[in-house]
């Protein structure tokens, strides 16, 4: 007996196979399409929640930072390059060394909280020592940052030599955290900042963090409402500004130094004003760098 269809009945067999194939193909590319679909919905959703938690989380501290301030504590937010962050951390700490080192008989103490890339840097003191410990604290951001000698902040010579091993360490570390990423970084020569410039970048983010910075933020978003008809120099003046209220985000140099010349293109005196602001003592290390930067188009 015969068990094979006649030839007549295959060809409509293999058209049903064929059919089915075509079928289940489309229904695999449109199941894959689903999923990677929902992956791509999930990372979403997943980046959104990371952010509003990063956004609360930023909130809380800004709530606690007022209350610090309210009971007569001092608080900075800083927020580090992941590859300075643990050199930073190092400095911030020291602080309370230096406190300890310069008033012994007085109770002061500084907490420092990581937050991913963000430090909280809380510090305690007794009543009526705030503004002492601000001028203290502003003043070793100088230091750090090299604007300043240890001499200004410190009396001892031991002490003054144990500042500059600080800050030598603090250069040291920094050398690890370069080498180790060269390890997972290719062309590690033309892809990492010279140790020296992520030295200076360290500095920078400390010193125009430690500063109080009110009166010279306020009156550059006077100057803000002021100038407001001119958009070219509207986006100079609040590239400046956003310098004061938030050193950790440092602009390039170049970048500060065309918003400059933006403005003094522009409007001189508006620019001499700008000026002014940011080379006064209100400004403290911030101003003082942005300052120097753009000193040229003010002689």
């Amino acid at each position: 007996m015969n068990d094979s269809f006649p030839k007549s009945d295959q060809q409509p067999l293999e058209e049903l196979k064929n059919e089915i194939g075509a079928r289940l193909a489309d229904a695999e590319r449109r199941a894959q399409s689903i999923v990677e679909e929902a992956k791509e919905r999930a990372m979403q959703e997943g980046e959104k929640i990371i952010q509003a938690a990063a956004t609360e989380a930023r909130a809380t501290m800004l709530r606690h930072g007022e209350n610090v301030t309210r009971d007569g504590g001092i608080q900075r937010l800083i927020e580090f390059p992941a590859e300075l962050k643990q050199a930073g951390i190092a400095l911030l700490s020291y602080f309370s060394e230096v406190l300890k080192q310069k008033y012994p008989d007085q109770e002061m103490t500084v907490r420092i909280e990581q937050f991913g890339t963000l430090v909280r840097m809380t510090i305690n003191s007794p009543a009526g020592w705030r503004e002492v410990v601000e001028r203290d604290l502003a003043t070793y951001g100088d230091v750090v940052m090299g604007i300043s000698g240890p001499e200004k902040l410190l009396s001892s010579e031991i002490d003054i030599m144990r500042l500059n091993n600080k800050l030598g360490i603090a250069k040291v570390e920094l050398e690890f955290e370069k080498r180790l990423t060269a390890l997972t970084v290719a062309n590690s020569n033309d892809r990492i900042s010279s140790l020296e410039h992520q030295l200076n970048r360290l500095h920078q983010v400390i010193a125009m963090s430690l500063t109080p910075r009110d009166d010279s933020i306020r009156e550059m978003a006077d100057l803000l409402r002021q100038h407001s008809s001119n958009e070219m120099v509207q986006q100079a003046l609040k590239l400046l500004s956003s310098q004061l209220s938030n050193p950790s985000a440092l602009a390039d140099r170049k970048e500060i130094e065309a918003a400059a010349k933006t403005i003094s293109d522009s409007d001189p005196t508006l620019f001499r004003k700008v000026y002014d602001i940011l080379s006064s003592t209100a400004s403290g290390a911030a101003g003082t760098l942005l300052a120097s930067w753009i000193e040229a188009l003010h002689k």
